[in-house]
């Protein structure tokens, strides 16, 4: 990745903060919602934006109602190409991933657009020639690599074809409740140690029962413990592909694990069988710090005006992501947002046109103006960016927190990605529910990992 002009990008155009997103979805059980004109759906596969055939692009996403760009994205196109509405179908972002391989999977689908969530699910999905190659579109289209900060040339596959275009490039970072930090006489920073994170939660919580207040909340999901020990770049999640082992991961895994035994964050247990959503555990209150991507970052602005955020408006920031010991401070991850047109796609040519769209400098706009982090990024975008209204711009470290030193992919790809993420998800899951002891999960991380060499 030519990450000098990314971070640049970055530094510059996110003086107010920026946020990531989310998508995708299957139809089936999913909620859907038509916008745009009025149109037939099933169009004919030739069917271009252009024209003035009424075209309805069948969209797969997730949290569509707290992704404060999607309308916005679709009207956008509409207004282009009137012809052509979308029926938005959310599946829910829990389960999104497995939602979308169904729909796919029996060759059937009538999604024309999917948005893909994350590294392995892409891979999973070419993998199984279930996308369209986008090579042709991205040359057709312009979209040069330099314009994405290189993540673009890093989407593709094995083969080298490109199935599936970013849009969104969101870095992680750590949301922080400042009245909470304040009551407690902590000061923020953006450059914590892990360790000296790890301190902070502490001095950060107090109360019991339904006054409770975690120090921090690591989400479910792996990347909430795993990303941290590859901040230093000496290890990567495709380790066990690579002939080494995971336990590069123990120090982080037994310190989220002694968080818990002392109450400091909430038990995996409980968040995953409540299946709380993290934009809750912040947005009420019930945590002071939480580790995720800046996708978060609009969700929460639009939540605090709306009143869904009493307990944190006017009162959050950001600080930069904590790191090894060692690394430098402004070291995080990178997450890509994409979208795809599957092969069963009844309207091609107008799929690949909307993404292209999307991608673009057209879509990158629209995500800049409702406070995104667009994968494009251009001079236009970032002083757009710089005005976003509702982020903490005049907090100096929040407004710091918006300068990357270094992002790492948060999956690499790979021919097994999908696969691998799995079995790393079931070590996971067996490690935070302490079914399994740490050297354990870790030992059948190595083990799965080695497996799927053969």
């Amino acid at each position: 990745m030519k990450q000098s002009k990314w971070n640049r990008m970055t530094a510059l155009a996110l003086t107010a903060a920026l946020a990531v997103g989310s998508l995708a979805g299957c139809s089936g059980s999913g909620s859907s919602s038509s916008t745009g004109a009025a149109s037939a759906s099933g169009a004919a596969a030739s069917s271009s934006g252009s024209s003035a055939e009424k075209v309805t692009i069948k969209l797969a996403l997730w949290d569509k109602d707290k992704t404060t760009y999607i309308q916005p994205l679709l009207n956008a196109y509409t207004k282009k190409h009137p012809n052509v509405s979308f029926n938005a179908v959310d599946l829910g972002a829990s389960d999104y991933n497995t939602a979308l391989s169904t729909q796919l999977a029996g060759g059937s689908s009538d999604f024309d657009v999917v948005s893909v969530k994350d590294i392995p699910s892409y891979c999973s999905m070419a993998k199984a020639g279930q996308l369209e190659d986008l090579t042709d579109t991205i040359q057709k289209n312009n979209l040069k690599d330099d314009d994405f900060g290189g993540v673009l040339s890093q989407m593709k596959y094995t083969d080298g074809k490109t199935y599936a275009i970013p849009f969104r490039n969101d870095f992680w970072v750590i949301f922080y409740n400042k009245k909470i930090f304040s009551s407690k006489g902590v000061q923020p920073s953006n450059d914590l140690t892990f360790d000296q994170y790890n301190e902070m939660a502490k001095k950060l919580t107090s109360g019991s029962g339904s006054s409770k207040v975690y120090g921090d909340y690591f989400h479910t999901w792996r990347s909430t413990v795993q990303m941290f020990g590859i901040l230093d770049g000496k290890n990567t999640i495709l380790n066990g592909l690579e002939g080494k082992d995971y336990t590069f991961l123990k120090p982080y895994y037994e310190a989220v694990l002694k968080q818990q035994e002392d109450g400091t964050c909430m038990d995996y247990a409980t968040a995953k069988s409540s299946s709380i959503h993290y934009s809750d555990i912040f947005e009420n209150g019930q945590a002071a710090m939480i580790n995720i991507g800046a996708w978060f970052i609009p969700t929460l602005i639009n939540d605090a005006k709306n009143g869904k955020a009493d307990a944190v408006k006017d009162n959050w920031g950001i600080m930069k992501y904590p790191h090894p010991a060692g690394v430098k401070a402004g070291t995080t991850i990178g997450t890509l947002t994409s979208m795809a047109v599957p092969t069963s796609a009844p309207n091609k040519a107008v799929a690949e046109d909307f993404v292209a769209f999307a991608a673009g400098a057209d879509g990158a706009q629209v995500l800049a103006e409702n406070g995104s982090f667009p994968a494009y990024q251009n001079d236009t975008v970032t002083a757009t960016l710089k005005k976003m209204s509702g982020f903490p711009a005049d907090d100096k470290t929040s407004a710091d927190a918006l300068n990357v030193e270094k992002a790492y992919l948060e999956f690499p790809v790979t021919t097994n990605a999908s696969e691998l993420e799995s079995r790393l998800n079931d070590s996971h899951d067996a490690i935070m529910t302490k079914s399994v002891s740490v050297d354990q999960g870790l030992a059948q991380m190595k083990s799965d990992a080695e497996a799927l060499k053969s």
